[in-house]
């Protein structure tokens, strides 16, 4: 058997071994592959899902290949589209990898099976929890920036939760984007937890703003000054990132949708009506307004 064949296997078969005791039948997408696996994992995931449907969030069950799905998702609408698969999956597992072209089939899956709903519902989330956005050509960039940063944090958070060994395998089959780290902070105080995941959403945002790594040291350290080995930890955590997104997927997508961004933005109902548009300093150092809005939304999370 083809080796990366077996290895979806494995990673098939270990996820599905999780278990699915509790019902979350108002939260399941029963389509969705591993979608009760992960509602029965992860408060966070189900959370995000509440958080969601709760904000008028719609799912779209159409086969939508991945290369469709990352440039026809509208981040700022609450409709997302997923391929109803998870029977597919099933059968794969069970049967369909004797089939002949068995790795033709597993190659046709992931084509159709890369897209976090997770990831995607907090980019629709998110937007609810942040002030109004800044006009300025480079505010607005780092507006755009701590979104995603913000969106990334709450990826490695739920990697901590799920744990390390069905988090990678959840990442290889492109369910979650970020494993657990191995630092195992998601094991001490929730005020502690807290502390590492400010200091990683905060080197993550300095990560998309393409600062040089030597000065993301030192911001980090100057920023949280208490915290030395935390602070490398969460600056490890950060490295993660795939530099293609960071260097040139990400800056190409402001630089294409930075207008009609700022459009829909402006279409949405804000939840902190009476507050001004948000103010990052240029220098990270001044990064207070972005802090307490990053606390905000770790709140909303229960994190």
């Amino acid at each position: 058997m083809n080796s990366e064949l077996k290895k979806f296997l494995n990673d098939l078969n270990l996820v599905d071994r999780v278990s699915t005791r509790r019902n979350h039948q108002s939260l399941l997408l029963p389509e969705y592959p591993f979608d009760k696996q992960l509602l029965n994992l992860s408060s966070l995931y189900r959370r995000s899902r509440e958080l969601y449907l709760a904000q008028g969030g719609q799912f779209l069950p159409r086969v939508s290949s991945t290369a469709r799905g990352l440039s026809r998702h509208d981040i700022f609408k609450n409709e997302i589209e997923f391929t109803p698969s998870r029977s597919e999956l099933e059968w794969f597992r069970e049967i369909g990898h004797n089939m002949k072209d068995a790795l033709g089939e597993f190659q046709a899956l992931t084509r159709f099976n890369e897209i976090s709903l997770f990831h995607e519902q907090n980019h629709r989330i998110i937007w609810t929890l942040l002030p109004p956005a800044p006009k300025g050509a480079t505010a607005f960039r780092q507006f755009l920036n701590l979104a995603e940063s913000l969106t990334i944090a709450l990826d490695f958070a739920l990697g901590d939760e799920v744990g390390r060994e069905v988090s990678r395998a959840l990442v290889r089959l492109k369910l979650i984007y970020m494993p657990s780290g191995d630092d195992n902070y998601a094991a001490r105080s929730k005020k502690e937890y807290r502390r590492y995941l400010q200091a990683t959403q905060m080197a993550t945002y300095l990560t998309l703003e393409r600062t040089h790594q030597n000065e993301i040291v030192d911001l980090v350290g100057r920023t949280f000054t208490t915290q030395e080995k935390l602070n490398r930890a969460a600056i490890r955590r950060s490295s993660m990132l795939n530099r293609t997104f960071t260097e040139v997927t990400n800056p190409l997508w402001q630089q294409i949708h930075a207008k009609s961004a700022r459009a829909k933005l402006r279409r949405l109902e804000r939840t902190f009506k009476n507050e001004g548009p948000l103010k990052i300093s240029n220098n990270p150092l001044g990064f207070t307004s972005a802090a307490k809005v990053a606390d905000r939304v770790f709140s909303a999370y229960g994190i």
